[in-house]
């Protein structure tokens, strides 16, 4: 910020940037994060889903090929793979390894 002046003068003359989902929550992020996902998610509720919802339907956070075939079984149009979440969580298995075997597979409409 120092060689960026203007930046100075714009961080202590405007309001602090704020996330409309944290601004009126007393809990913790973690705990939000906690109630905006549900971990507890399964391939019934994709079912469920898949008959409510008649457009598109993409699924995110795929870590593995069985997984995959088994969201585009049950009607998923599109396979999200992503490593946003893995890289906010020690916890969370990276789908590196699953990337080469999808782009081996991009060629084909689905999974089965």
């Amino acid at each position: 910020m120092a060689r960026h002046p203007a930046w100075w003068i714009n961080k202590l003359t405007t309001p602090p940037l704020e996330f409309a989902s944290l601004s009126t929550w007393d809990g913790t992020i973690t705990e939000l994060v906690g109630r905006m996902f549900d971990p507890t998610c399964t391939l019934d509720d994709l079912a469920w889903l898949r008959a409510q919802w008649p457009r598109k339907l993409v699924v995110k956070g795929i870590q593995n090929v069985d997984d995959a075939r088994d969201v585009v079984r049950l009607g998923a149009d599109a396979v999200v793979i992503s490593n946003t979440a893995a890289a906010n969580s020690i916890m969370q298995s990276r789908p590196l390894p699953f990337s080469p075997m999808s782009s081996k597979r991009s060629e084909h409409v689905s999974l089965p």
